[in-house]
């Protein structure tokens, strides 16, 4: 790990209180809703520059259009932004405006094919909110067409950037970005539900009857390859064990797998210090496993990811163990892993997005902007 460290950051705990773990998680202080709240007065406080642009932004429209096409991955995170503006009162369109009606707030991500581009002179100053998801600093992040487009939106007075990582906020806000201004902490990678749900089974198989002993699946780069050798090199001495890691697309096919898997496996595509897999780990949750996580950056909200999400920590070198180790826990029939249902269940209450603007702005609102 490279020695960057977030600032200070207030964090809600179970030593905190003289609740017990379980009463913790399933109150309001513990919940994934809690993570979004903490998110949100991190970057901006009442009273901020952010704080306040954002509420210009909100304010601009009565209406909106979300777009975060082309890719299928973020479908539920569209569903999810829409529940989120219409808990604020804003009413959602779902045919994309025409270009020349401008009165219409655009959700979009860097790769939306927008009906009106920020990189356009008369499209600047457009009441627009960005949804960020990459890694600033590595890949795209680090590449001249987002720099210019994250520079672009601060420099607009009507544009705003949800950004889902506190690593990422850090860099965001100092040199070279400073695009703090217009940065907002929100939890838009966390899949609420998961596009998986639908293949959710009726009745979950239990832990320790499960068949498969470890899955990961994803884009195989070089450090899952490493990860492959070594549960290859493990099978091969221990070939009563079932591990599946591989890059999957058939979503029911994914499903399945992690249905009936004892531990799911995440590990970064690329770098060590990276933001957390969020829609990886929202998208799992539900199914029940073990979830063994590479360590990320992001601060906000670990203990509660860790002690109600039932996360698992390790670094890079000793992860693929992690996950045998937990494997042969479960075999024991240890009583820590008899019950992963009070993980699945934090994950599944959401982060109820309707409520969190009316929250932060600490308004009422009359109704949602849904039609009835």
């Amino acid at each position: 790990m490279d020695s960057f460290q977030v600032g200070p950051i207030e964090l809600s705990s179970p030593s905190a209180s003289s609740l017990s773990r379980d009463d913790y998680c399933s109150s309001s202080s513990g919940s994934l809703r809690s993570i979004a709240i903490d998110m949100i007065n991190y970057s901006s406080p009442q009273g901020s520059k952010s704080f306040n642009k954002l509420k210009h932004v909100l304010d601009l429209h009565s209406e909106f259009f979300v777009d975060l096409k082309p890719f299928d991955l973020f479908q539920r995170n569209q569903e999810s932004m829409a529940t989120l503006l219409e808990g604020y009162g804003l009413k959602r369109l779902y045919e994309s405006p025409a270009e020349g009606r401008s009165n219409v707030l655009l959700v979009e991500t860097q790769f939306s094919s927008s009906t009106c581009p920020l990189k356009r002179d008369d499209c600047a100053t457009r009441g627009r909110i960005l949804i960020q998801t990459e890694q600033i600093g590595f890949g795209y992040g680090e590449s001249k067409i987002f720099k210019q487009l994250m520079k672009s939106c601060n420099e607009s007075p009507s544009c705003i950037v949800f950004e889902y990582s506190d690593y990422n906020y850090e860099r965001a806000v100092a040199e070279p970005y400073t695009w703090g201004n217009s940065y907002v902490l929100m939890p838009v990678m966390t899949q609420d539900p998961s596009r998986l749900n639908q293949f959710l089974p009726e009745t979950r198989k239990e832990i320790k009857k499960r068949s498969i002993d470890v899955v990961l699946f994803g884009h195989m780069t070089v450090r899952r390859e490493f990860i492959f050798q070594k549960s290859k090199a493990y099978t091969t001495y221990h070939p009563e064990k079932k591990h599946l890691i591989k890059m999957e697309y058939d979503t029911h096919e994914m499903a399945k797998a992690y249905s009936d898997a004892k531990v799911c496996l995440i590990v970064h595509a690329h770098a060590e210090v990276t933001p957390g897999e969020y829609h990886r780990l929202s998208e799992i949750a539900a199914f029940g496993c073990i979830l063994v996580v590479e360590n990320f950056a992001d601060k906000i909200g670990i203990d509660r990811y860790e002690n109600c999400g039932g996360l698992i920590f390790a670094d890079f070198d000793h992860i693929f163990e992690t996950a045998v180790q937990v494997v042969e826990e479960i075999d024991d029939d240890l009583n820590s892993y008899k019950s992963t249902r009070r993980h699945s269940d934090w994950w599944n209450a959401g982060v109820k997005w309707e409520t969190i603007l009316p929250e932060v702005f600490n308004i009422e609102v009359p109704s949602l902007g849904r039609d009835e």
